[in-house]
């Protein structure tokens, strides 16, 4: 009963996500088509800067370094998720770990270890943003939903 149940909730989850990105294609595709294939090379290299790199951190080493704990821990901690999803539909118990042996322990008190960074790297993020008087955090702005919006995502 309890794998029905999972089953269901996980279903539930897939088709409302599904879903919303529906919605979010739709709404994307209610702009304009503007011509991207001049400059491949360089546009590519500017997302992958942005996206990846986030230029702007390596201003600041403890900043950045907080936020890469943050992005590694998050791409690392949905691996486990794949053994949380075969654990739940099937019923399971550290579905992987005999097939990984004591390298499994590793990994869970590795995750473990940067989850708790992930905790201790949000709560500073919040206290900056919320509580120290940075500059740019200030701004009239940012005041409201946005505000209110990244406290959501922290």
């Amino acid at each position: 009963m309890p794998s029905i149940l999972f089953g269901f909730f996980l279903f539930s989850s897939i088709a409302l996500f599904a879903f919303n990105c529906r919605k979010i294609y739709r709404n994307i595709n209610l702009g304009k088509n503007i011509y991207r294939g001049d400059n491949k090379k360089e546009r590519f290299l500017k997302m992958f800067k942005l996206a990846f790199g986030q230029s702007k951190m390596l201003d600041k080493p403890v900043v950045g370094l907080l936020h890469f704990i943050v992005y590694v821990a998050f791409i690392l901690i949905n691996v486990e998720l794949i053994e949380i999803i075969i654990d739940g539909l099937f019923g399971t118990h550290r579905f992987l770990a005999p097939y990984l042996g004591s390298f499994y322990n590793f990994l869970i008190a590795f995750f473990e270890i940067l989850a708790f960074l992930v905790i201790i790297s949000v709560l500073i993020f919040w206290i900056r943003r919320n509580i120290l008087s940075i500059r740019r955090f200030i701004s009239n702005d940012l005041k409201g939903w946005p505000k209110t919006d990244a406290n959501y995502i922290l």
